[in-house]
């Protein structure tokens, strides 16, 4: 229902080509070839993408965290806002 605390509003099956809207259970037909990667999406802009190795016997995860660059001078302290983000992500996942 969440991941790291942010509640999944979507997820994505590239396998079965269905995108479901998870707060109106709403089901879109994706229209994309056929791939063995699931891809979640939280309400914190969040995204979270699943998918095996093609050479080895393991899945990769993929993290995708965002937030707002206000002044340059403050990259320092929002990557590591980021930083920490993707630390609660894998910490949330057991990963």
């Amino acid at each position: 229902t969440d991941i790291a605390g942010s509640p999944l509003i979507m997820v994505k099956d590239y396998k079965g080509g269905k995108a479901r809207n998870l707060l109106t259970a709403k089901e879109t037909e994706m229209g994309l070839p056929k791939s063995d990667v699931l891809q979640f999406f939280t309400a914190n802009g969040n995204k979270i993408s699943i998918r095996p190795s093609g050479t080895e016997p393991k899945v990769k995860f993929y993290f995708g965290v965002k937030a707002t660059l206000l002044k340059i001078e403050d990259f320092d302290k929002v990557d590591a806002e980021l930083e920490q983000m993707i630390g609660l992500i894998m910490k949330s996942l057991e990963v």
